[in-house]
Protein backbone atom coordinates (compact mmCIF):
# COMPACT_ATOMS: atom_id res chain seq x y z
CA UNK A 1 0.00 0.00 0.00
CA UNK A 2 1.47 3.30 -1.08
CA UNK A 3 1.95 5.73 2.03
CA UNK A 4 3.70 8.64 0.40
CA UNK A 5 6.68 10.13 -1.10
CA UNK A 6 10.10 11.04 -0.72
CA UNK A 7 10.54 14.15 -0.19
CA UNK A 8 13.54 17.12 0.28
CA UNK A 9 17.37 15.65 0.89
CA UNK A 10 17.79 11.95 1.52
CA UNK A 11 21.52 9.95 1.95
CA UNK A 12 22.11 6.30 2.29
CA UNK A 13 21.00 6.94 6.35
CA UNK A 14 17.98 7.59 6.17
CA UNK A 15 15.17 9.53 4.31
CA UNK A 16 11.71 11.74 4.86
CA UNK A 17 8.63 11.51 3.01
CA UNK A 18 5.31 12.99 3.07
CA UNK A 19 2.71 11.04 4.15
CA UNK A 20 -0.73 10.95 2.06
CA UNK A 21 -3.24 12.33 3.72
CA UNK A 22 -5.82 9.01 3.24
CA UNK A 23 -2.66 7.00 4.33
CA UNK A 24 -2.74 4.79 8.00
CA UNK A 25 0.97 4.58 9.29
CA UNK A 26 2.61 3.18 12.35
CA UNK A 27 5.73 4.15 13.95
CA UNK A 28 8.26 1.17 13.16
CA UNK A 29 6.88 -0.18 10.28
CA UNK A 30 8.40 -1.27 6.97
CA UNK A 31 8.69 0.73 3.87
CA UNK A 32 10.20 0.34 0.73
CA UNK A 33 10.50 2.96 -2.03
CA UNK A 34 9.59 1.89 -5.68
CA UNK A 35 13.34 1.89 -6.44
CA UNK A 36 13.76 -0.91 -3.57
CA UNK A 37 15.30 1.24 -0.83
CA UNK A 38 14.16 -0.56 2.63
CA UNK A 39 13.79 1.01 5.58
CA UNK A 40 11.78 1.85 8.78
CA UNK A 41 9.45 4.34 9.90
CA UNK A 42 11.44 5.85 13.40
CA UNK A 43 9.74 9.10 13.73
CA UNK A 44 6.84 10.67 12.86
CA UNK A 45 5.82 14.44 12.75
CA UNK A 46 2.32 15.78 12.36
CA UNK A 47 2.64 19.59 10.79
CA UNK A 48 0.59 22.60 10.51
CA UNK A 49 2.15 25.85 8.52
CA UNK A 50 -0.08 27.92 9.44
CA UNK A 51 0.04 27.05 13.22
CA UNK A 52 3.50 26.90 13.27
CA UNK A 53 3.90 31.04 12.40
CA UNK A 54 3.61 32.72 16.02
CA UNK A 55 2.17 35.94 13.82
CA UNK A 56 -0.68 34.02 12.97
CA UNK A 57 -1.23 32.41 16.27
CA UNK A 58 -1.69 35.84 17.75
CA UNK A 59 -5.59 36.34 16.16
CA UNK A 60 -6.12 32.16 16.39
CA UNK A 61 -9.41 32.70 17.39
CA UNK A 62 -10.56 35.18 14.74
CA UNK A 63 -9.15 32.64 12.10
CA UNK A 64 -11.32 29.57 13.92
CA UNK A 65 -14.37 31.82 12.45
CA UNK A 66 -12.81 31.21 8.74
CA UNK A 67 -10.38 28.95 8.14
CA UNK A 68 -10.53 24.68 9.47
CA UNK A 69 -6.91 24.51 10.46
CA UNK A 70 -7.25 21.15 10.11
CA UNK A 71 -6.65 21.32 6.61
CA UNK A 72 -3.33 22.21 6.43
CA UNK A 73 -2.66 19.34 8.65
CA UNK A 74 0.27 17.38 7.47
CA UNK A 75 2.51 14.46 8.14
CA UNK A 76 6.34 13.76 7.82
CA UNK A 77 7.86 10.60 8.07
CA UNK A 78 11.36 10.04 8.59
CA UNK A 79 12.57 6.18 7.42
CA UNK A 80 16.05 4.63 8.83
CA UNK A 81 17.68 2.98 5.34
CA UNK A 82 18.86 -0.64 6.08
CA UNK A 83 19.35 -2.22 2.42
CA UNK A 84 18.43 -2.51 -1.12
CA UNK A 85 15.75 -5.52 -1.92
CA UNK A 86 16.72 -7.35 -4.76
CA UNK A 87 15.78 -11.02 -5.04
CA UNK A 88 14.26 -11.61 -1.76
CA UNK A 89 17.36 -10.13 -0.12
CA UNK A 90 18.57 -7.23 1.17
CA UNK A 91 21.54 -5.67 -0.10
CA UNK A 92 23.97 -2.90 0.46
CA UNK A 93 22.46 0.39 -0.46
CA UNK A 94 24.74 2.50 -2.57
CA UNK A 95 22.90 5.28 -3.41
CA UNK A 96 20.07 6.78 -1.29
CA UNK A 97 16.27 7.28 -2.97
CA UNK A 98 15.31 10.24 -5.34
CA UNK A 99 13.00 12.93 -4.38
CA UNK A 100 9.84 11.79 -5.70
CA UNK A 101 10.10 8.06 -5.29
CA UNK A 102 7.06 6.79 -4.24
CA UNK A 103 7.00 4.63 -0.77
CA UNK A 104 4.62 1.78 0.39
CA UNK A 105 4.40 -0.36 3.64
CA UNK A 106 6.03 -3.68 3.31
CA UNK A 107 3.20 -6.31 3.60
CA UNK A 108 3.80 -9.03 6.63
CA UNK A 109 4.49 -12.25 3.78
CA UNK A 110 7.16 -10.18 2.81
CA UNK A 111 8.24 -9.45 5.65
CA UNK A 112 8.76 -12.85 6.43
CA UNK A 113 10.76 -13.79 3.67
CA UNK A 114 13.38 -11.33 4.17
CA UNK A 115 13.53 -11.98 7.85
CA UNK A 116 13.30 -15.83 7.45
CA UNK A 117 10.69 -15.13 10.28
CA UNK A 118 8.69 -18.12 8.63
CA UNK A 119 7.91 -21.44 10.49
CA UNK A 120 9.50 -24.45 10.70
CA UNK A 121 9.97 -27.71 12.34
CA UNK A 122 13.13 -25.94 14.38
CA UNK A 123 11.39 -22.64 15.21
CA UNK A 124 9.62 -21.42 18.05
CA UNK A 125 7.53 -18.72 18.29
CA UNK A 126 7.37 -16.37 21.61
CA UNK A 127 5.65 -12.91 20.36
CA UNK A 128 4.22 -10.73 17.76
CA UNK A 129 6.24 -8.25 15.67
CA UNK A 130 4.92 -4.74 16.47
CA UNK A 131 2.89 -3.07 14.65
CA UNK A 132 2.04 -5.85 12.10
CA UNK A 133 0.77 -7.62 15.32
CA UNK A 134 1.62 -11.16 13.38
CA UNK A 135 3.04 -14.09 15.35
CA UNK A 136 6.58 -14.39 13.93
CA UNK A 137 9.17 -17.93 14.20
CA UNK A 138 12.90 -18.08 14.13
CA UNK A 139 15.66 -20.57 14.58
CA UNK A 140 15.93 -20.37 18.78
CA UNK A 141 19.86 -21.10 18.33
CA UNK A 142 19.94 -18.01 16.24
CA UNK A 143 18.95 -16.29 20.03
CA UNK A 144 21.10 -18.49 22.16
CA UNK A 145 24.21 -19.21 20.38
CA UNK A 146 24.96 -15.28 20.62
CA UNK A 147 24.38 -15.40 24.44
CA UNK A 148 21.15 -12.55 25.27
CA UNK A 149 20.61 -10.39 27.22
CA UNK A 150 16.99 -9.47 29.06
CA UNK A 151 16.98 -5.99 30.59
CA UNK A 152 14.05 -3.77 32.02
CA UNK A 153 12.85 -1.90 34.88
CA UNK A 154 11.06 -4.23 37.57
CA UNK A 155 7.35 -5.27 36.61
CA UNK A 156 8.22 -5.20 32.84
CA UNK A 157 8.04 -8.59 31.64
CA UNK A 158 11.58 -10.16 32.34
CA UNK A 159 10.28 -12.99 33.82
CA UNK A 160 7.10 -14.12 31.29
CA UNK A 161 9.61 -13.23 28.77
CA UNK A 162 12.23 -15.97 29.79
CA UNK A 163 8.95 -18.30 31.01
CA UNK A 164 7.41 -18.11 27.07
CA UNK A 165 11.13 -19.11 26.55
CA UNK A 166 11.64 -22.05 28.31
CA UNK A 167 7.95 -22.77 27.86
CA UNK A 168 8.35 -23.07 23.76
CA UNK A 169 11.67 -25.34 24.07
CA UNK A 170 10.08 -27.80 26.22
CA UNK A 171 6.56 -28.21 24.21
CA UNK A 172 8.47 -27.62 20.65
CA UNK A 173 10.93 -30.57 21.55
CA UNK A 174 14.41 -28.45 21.82
CA UNK A 175 16.73 -30.53 23.48
CA UNK A 176 18.77 -27.96 24.72
CA UNK A 177 19.14 -28.66 28.44
CA UNK A 178 18.78 -25.40 30.38
CA UNK A 179 20.28 -24.40 33.75
CA UNK A 180 18.35 -21.32 35.06
CA UNK A 181 19.77 -18.69 38.47
CA UNK A 182 16.45 -18.29 39.83
CA UNK A 183 16.78 -15.97 42.37
CA UNK A 184 13.52 -15.25 43.45
CA UNK A 185 11.88 -18.76 42.94
CA UNK A 186 9.85 -17.49 39.96
CA UNK A 187 10.18 -20.53 37.97
CA UNK A 188 9.35 -23.31 40.24
CA UNK A 189 6.37 -24.47 38.90
CA UNK A 190 8.10 -25.68 35.47
CA UNK A 191 9.21 -28.61 37.72
CA UNK A 192 5.68 -29.67 38.51
CA UNK A 193 3.96 -28.62 35.54
CA UNK A 194 6.78 -30.99 33.23
CA UNK A 195 8.28 -33.08 35.74
CA UNK A 196 10.51 -35.07 32.59
CA UNK A 197 11.90 -31.99 31.69
CA UNK A 198 12.79 -29.64 34.61
CA UNK A 199 14.29 -30.11 38.02
CA UNK A 200 13.93 -27.76 40.99
CA UNK A 201 17.10 -27.91 43.18
CA UNK A 202 17.10 -25.55 46.44
CA UNK A 203 21.02 -24.04 46.55
CA UNK A 204 20.83 -25.42 50.02
CA UNK A 205 20.97 -28.65 48.95
CA UNK A 206 23.56 -28.23 46.94
CA UNK A 207 27.03 -28.86 48.71
CA UNK A 208 30.62 -27.64 47.77
CA UNK A 209 33.15 -30.63 47.79
CA UNK A 210 36.26 -30.79 49.85
CA UNK A 211 37.87 -29.55 46.61
CA UNK A 212 36.38 -26.44 47.12
CA UNK A 213 38.29 -25.61 50.39
CA UNK A 214 40.66 -23.20 48.38
CA UNK A 215 41.81 -19.77 49.37
CA UNK A 216 39.51 -18.12 46.26
CA UNK A 217 36.40 -19.64 47.77
CA UNK A 218 37.15 -19.64 51.64
CA UNK A 219 38.20 -16.17 51.70
CA UNK A 220 35.39 -15.15 49.53
CA UNK A 221 33.21 -16.40 52.14
CA UNK A 222 34.71 -14.09 55.00
CA UNK A 223 34.20 -10.53 55.38
CA UNK A 224 37.00 -7.98 56.31
CA UNK A 225 39.80 -10.21 56.03
CA UNK A 226 42.99 -8.52 56.20
CA UNK A 227 46.27 -9.31 54.45
CA UNK A 228 47.36 -10.85 57.59
CA UNK A 229 44.50 -13.10 58.06
CA UNK A 230 44.75 -14.37 54.08
CA UNK A 231 48.33 -14.81 54.31
CA UNK A 232 48.29 -16.99 57.52
CA UNK A 233 44.56 -18.74 55.52
CA UNK A 234 46.42 -19.28 52.35
CA UNK A 235 49.52 -20.96 54.35
CA UNK A 236 47.00 -23.50 56.19
CA UNK A 237 44.99 -24.75 52.99
CA UNK A 238 48.08 -25.38 51.44
CA UNK A 239 49.39 -27.71 54.32
CA UNK A 240 45.50 -29.25 53.98
CA UNK A 241 46.18 -33.12 52.68
CA UNK A 242 42.64 -34.07 53.60
CA UNK A 243 40.53 -31.15 52.85
CA UNK A 244 37.55 -29.98 55.01
CA UNK A 245 36.69 -27.34 57.50
CA UNK A 246 37.75 -29.26 60.41
CA UNK A 247 41.19 -30.10 59.40
CA UNK A 248 41.64 -26.45 58.08
CA UNK A 249 40.97 -25.17 61.71
CA UNK A 250 42.77 -27.85 63.26
CA UNK A 251 45.91 -26.80 62.06
CA UNK A 252 45.23 -22.79 62.42
CA UNK A 253 44.63 -23.71 66.18
CA UNK A 254 48.51 -25.61 66.01
CA UNK A 255 50.50 -21.89 65.07
CA UNK A 256 51.94 -20.68 67.71
CA UNK A 257 52.72 -17.78 66.25
CA UNK A 258 50.52 -14.56 65.23
CA UNK A 259 47.99 -15.71 67.93
CA UNK A 260 45.66 -12.42 67.63
CA UNK A 261 45.65 -12.62 63.69
CA UNK A 262 44.75 -16.86 63.82
CA UNK A 263 42.20 -16.36 66.78
CA UNK A 264 40.26 -13.88 64.73
CA UNK A 265 40.44 -16.18 61.60
CA UNK A 266 39.40 -19.29 63.35
CA UNK A 267 36.28 -17.30 64.42
CA UNK A 268 35.64 -16.70 61.07
CA UNK A 269 36.46 -20.19 59.76
CA UNK A 270 34.30 -21.47 62.30
CA UNK A 271 31.17 -18.96 60.85
CA UNK A 272 31.71 -20.32 57.60
CA UNK A 273 31.41 -24.12 59.08
CA UNK A 274 28.10 -22.62 60.68
CA UNK A 275 26.82 -21.53 57.08
CA UNK A 276 26.70 -25.47 56.21
CA UNK A 277 27.72 -24.74 52.45
CA UNK A 278 30.61 -27.56 52.61
CA UNK A 279 30.08 -31.45 52.92
CA UNK A 280 30.41 -35.01 51.30
CA UNK A 281 27.52 -34.67 48.49
CA UNK A 282 28.99 -32.35 45.54
CA UNK A 283 27.66 -31.54 42.17
CA UNK A 284 27.88 -34.98 40.28
CA UNK A 285 24.31 -36.33 40.70
CA UNK A 286 22.87 -32.60 40.32
CA UNK A 287 25.03 -31.51 36.99
CA UNK A 288 24.83 -35.21 35.93
CA UNK A 289 21.19 -35.04 35.19
CA UNK A 290 21.93 -32.38 32.29
CA UNK A 291 23.59 -35.74 30.35
CA UNK A 292 19.88 -36.97 30.05
CA UNK A 293 18.27 -34.15 28.75
CA UNK A 294 16.96 -33.04 32.05
CA UNK A 295 16.79 -28.77 32.58
CA UNK A 296 17.37 -27.50 36.33
CA UNK A 297 16.03 -24.62 38.30
CA UNK A 298 18.61 -23.63 40.81
CA UNK A 299 16.22 -21.91 43.17
CA UNK A 300 18.67 -19.32 45.10
CA UNK A 301 15.57 -17.85 47.02
CA UNK A 302 16.60 -19.38 50.30
CA UNK A 303 20.31 -17.59 50.03
CA UNK A 304 20.37 -14.36 51.95
CA UNK A 305 23.48 -14.15 52.23
CA UNK A 306 25.52 -12.50 48.94
CA UNK A 307 28.65 -14.32 49.59
CA UNK A 308 27.07 -17.56 49.49
CA UNK A 309 24.80 -16.65 46.37
CA UNK A 310 28.18 -15.42 44.53
CA UNK A 311 30.55 -18.56 45.73
CA UNK A 312 27.74 -21.34 44.83
CA UNK A 313 27.04 -19.31 41.62
CA UNK A 314 30.73 -19.58 40.89
CA UNK A 315 31.09 -23.47 41.77
CA UNK A 316 28.28 -24.37 39.52
CA UNK A 317 29.36 -22.32 36.85
CA UNK A 318 33.15 -23.58 36.77
CA UNK A 319 31.36 -27.08 36.80
CA UNK A 320 29.30 -26.47 33.95
CA UNK A 321 32.06 -24.90 31.87
CA UNK A 322 35.03 -27.28 32.59
CA UNK A 323 32.62 -30.20 32.10
CA UNK A 324 31.35 -29.36 28.83
CA UNK A 325 34.53 -28.25 27.79
CA UNK A 326 36.13 -32.01 28.69
CA UNK A 327 32.09 -33.33 26.87
CA UNK A 328 30.71 -34.39 29.39
CA UNK A 329 27.72 -32.51 29.55
CA UNK A 330 25.33 -31.94 26.66
CA UNK A 331 25.69 -27.88 25.33
CA UNK A 332 24.00 -25.94 27.56
CA UNK A 333 22.03 -22.80 28.07
CA UNK A 334 22.70 -20.97 31.43
CA UNK A 335 20.21 -18.23 32.00
CA UNK A 336 21.06 -16.07 35.08
CA UNK A 337 18.75 -13.93 37.16
CA UNK A 338 19.48 -10.77 38.97
CA UNK A 339 22.84 -10.76 37.13
CA UNK A 340 23.79 -7.73 38.23
CA UNK A 341 23.86 -9.22 41.87
CA UNK A 342 26.63 -11.89 40.35
CA UNK A 343 28.59 -9.88 37.83
CA UNK A 344 28.67 -6.49 39.12
CA UNK A 345 31.18 -4.03 37.22
CA UNK A 346 32.88 -3.74 40.01
CA UNK A 347 35.84 -5.06 41.52
CA UNK A 348 36.71 -6.19 44.51
CA UNK A 349 32.99 -7.08 45.75
CA UNK A 350 31.19 -9.70 47.09
CA UNK A 351 30.24 -10.92 43.45
CA UNK A 352 34.49 -10.90 42.92
CA UNK A 353 34.44 -14.80 42.07
CA UNK A 354 30.71 -15.26 40.28
CA UNK A 355 31.70 -11.93 38.38
CA UNK A 356 35.32 -13.66 36.98
CA UNK A 357 33.75 -17.16 35.80
CA UNK A 358 30.81 -15.21 34.01
CA UNK A 359 33.22 -13.12 32.04
CA UNK A 360 35.04 -16.13 30.96
CA UNK A 361 32.04 -17.93 29.73
CA UNK A 362 30.91 -14.96 28.22
CA UNK A 363 34.81 -14.77 26.23
CA UNK A 364 35.03 -18.45 25.95
CA UNK A 365 31.98 -20.48 26.46
CA UNK A 366 30.35 -20.14 22.99
CA UNK A 367 33.42 -21.99 21.28
CA UNK A 368 31.79 -25.19 23.37
CA UNK A 369 28.40 -24.55 23.48
CA UNK A 370 27.95 -23.39 26.49
CA UNK A 371 25.65 -19.69 26.19
CA UNK A 372 24.56 -17.65 28.46
CA UNK A 373 21.17 -15.64 28.77
CA UNK A 374 21.45 -12.60 31.08
CA UNK A 375 18.52 -10.85 32.90
CA UNK A 376 18.75 -7.55 34.83
CA UNK A 377 17.01 -4.43 35.72
CA UNK A 378 20.01 -2.54 36.56
CA UNK A 379 22.20 -2.64 33.01
CA UNK A 380 24.12 0.08 34.69
CA UNK A 381 25.67 -2.28 37.45
CA UNK A 382 26.35 -4.84 34.71
CA UNK A 383 29.73 -5.96 33.98
CA UNK A 384 30.70 -4.50 30.99
CA UNK A 385 32.72 -7.11 29.70
CA UNK A 386 29.77 -9.78 29.41
CA UNK A 387 27.62 -6.85 27.89
CA UNK A 388 29.56 -6.50 25.11
CA UNK A 389 29.40 -9.94 24.36
CA UNK A 390 25.79 -10.04 24.34
CA UNK A 391 24.96 -10.07 20.98
CA UNK A 392 21.44 -10.26 21.20
CA UNK A 393 20.07 -7.85 23.78
CA UNK A 394 16.31 -7.68 24.85
CA UNK A 395 15.18 -4.29 25.91
CA UNK A 396 11.86 -4.06 27.65
CA UNK A 397 10.84 -1.31 29.69
CA UNK A 398 13.52 1.28 30.96
CA UNK A 399 13.55 4.39 32.31
CA UNK A 400 16.24 5.22 34.96
CA UNK A 401 18.56 7.81 33.09
CA UNK A 402 21.48 5.88 33.95
CA UNK A 403 20.36 2.39 32.39
CA UNK A 404 19.14 4.25 29.44
CA UNK A 405 22.72 6.17 28.72
CA UNK A 406 24.29 2.12 29.35
CA UNK A 407 21.95 1.09 26.76
CA UNK A 408 22.84 3.64 24.39
CA UNK A 409 26.70 2.97 24.93
CA UNK A 410 26.19 -1.08 24.36
CA UNK A 411 23.56 -0.85 21.35
CA UNK A 412 24.81 -0.52 17.97
CA UNK A 413 21.89 -1.29 16.15
CA UNK A 414 19.20 1.13 18.05
CA UNK A 415 19.09 4.90 16.46
CA UNK A 416 18.05 7.36 19.55
CA UNK A 417 14.20 7.52 18.75
CA UNK A 418 14.54 3.98 19.87
CA UNK A 419 16.10 4.92 22.66
CA UNK A 420 14.26 7.08 23.62
CA UNK A 421 10.56 4.94 22.73
CA UNK A 422 12.15 2.47 25.38
CA UNK A 423 10.33 4.04 28.86
CA UNK A 424 7.38 4.61 26.84
CA UNK A 425 7.13 0.79 26.27
CA UNK A 426 3.90 -1.06 27.81
CA UNK A 427 4.93 -4.32 29.72
CA UNK A 428 5.75 -7.54 27.72
CA UNK A 429 6.68 -4.73 25.04
CA UNK A 430 10.20 -4.81 23.70
CA UNK A 431 12.64 -4.08 21.14
CA UNK A 432 15.13 -7.25 19.69
CA UNK A 433 18.68 -6.05 19.18
CA UNK A 434 20.87 -8.15 17.24
CA UNK A 435 18.84 -11.60 16.59
CA UNK A 436 18.37 -9.88 13.07
CA UNK A 437 20.38 -7.63 11.31
CA UNK A 438 17.44 -4.53 12.43
CA UNK A 439 15.69 -4.22 15.10
CA UNK A 440 12.51 -5.48 15.81
CA UNK A 441 9.93 -4.07 18.05
CA UNK A 442 7.61 -6.94 19.20
CA UNK A 443 5.13 -7.85 22.01
CA UNK A 444 5.51 -11.09 24.22
CA UNK A 445 2.93 -13.76 24.16
CA UNK A 446 1.69 -14.88 28.27
CA UNK A 447 3.06 -17.21 29.45
CA UNK A 448 0.68 -20.30 30.55
CA UNK A 449 -1.15 -19.14 33.74
CA UNK A 450 0.31 -21.93 35.88
CA UNK A 451 3.84 -21.26 34.82
CA UNK A 452 3.79 -17.35 35.86
CA UNK A 453 6.15 -15.62 38.69
CA UNK A 454 4.73 -16.86 42.06
CA UNK A 455 5.49 -12.79 42.71
CA UNK A 456 2.23 -11.36 44.83
CA UNK A 457 0.66 -8.22 44.97
CA UNK A 458 0.93 -5.98 47.88
CA UNK A 459 -3.10 -5.66 48.21
CA UNK A 460 -3.02 -9.43 48.10
CA UNK A 461 -0.55 -10.01 50.90
CA UNK A 462 -2.18 -7.61 52.86
CA UNK A 463 -5.73 -9.08 52.80
CA UNK A 464 -3.65 -12.97 53.19
CA UNK A 465 -1.99 -11.73 56.54
CA UNK A 466 -5.29 -10.34 58.25
CA UNK A 467 -7.33 -13.27 56.72
CA UNK A 468 -4.82 -16.06 58.24
CA UNK A 469 -3.89 -13.46 61.78
CA UNK A 470 -7.88 -12.25 62.40
CA UNK A 471 -9.00 -8.54 62.42
CA UNK A 472 -7.06 -5.71 62.85
CA UNK A 473 -6.64 -4.73 66.77
CA UNK A 474 -6.50 -1.23 67.56
CA UNK A 475 -3.52 -0.28 70.20
CA UNK A 476 -6.25 1.10 72.68
CA UNK A 477 -8.34 -2.59 72.64
CA UNK A 478 -4.49 -4.06 73.31
CA UNK A 479 -3.25 -4.42 77.35
CA UNK A 480 0.65 -3.72 77.53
Amino acid sequence: MEVGFVISQSDIQGYSFLVSKDAKLDNNVFVITDSGIFGRVINIANMNNLLMDQDVLIYYDEILKHVAPERENYSIAHVKIYGYVKDNRINRVNSPPKPGDTVRIVDWNELKRLFGLEESDQSISIGYVLPYEQEFYFDPYRLVEKHFGVLAMSGAGKSNMISILLQEFTQRGIDLPVVVFDIHNEYYNFSQIYPDRFVSIKSGDIKLSGEYINTDVVSSLIEDLSETQLYILDSAISRLDSPSIDNLLSILRSKDDEKRSVNALIRKILHIRNMDIFGEIGLEEKIGMLKYGKSLIIDFSDSTNDRILSTKAYVLLKELFERRKRGEIPPVLVIVEEAHLLASNETNTESRLSQLILTRIAREGRKFGLCLGIISQRPYYLNQTIMAQLNVQIFLRIVNPYDLEYVKSVSEQLTEDDISSIPNLLPGEAIISGLLKYPLFVRFKLADSRLRSNYTDLRSMVDRYWEVNGRRRYLKDIDF
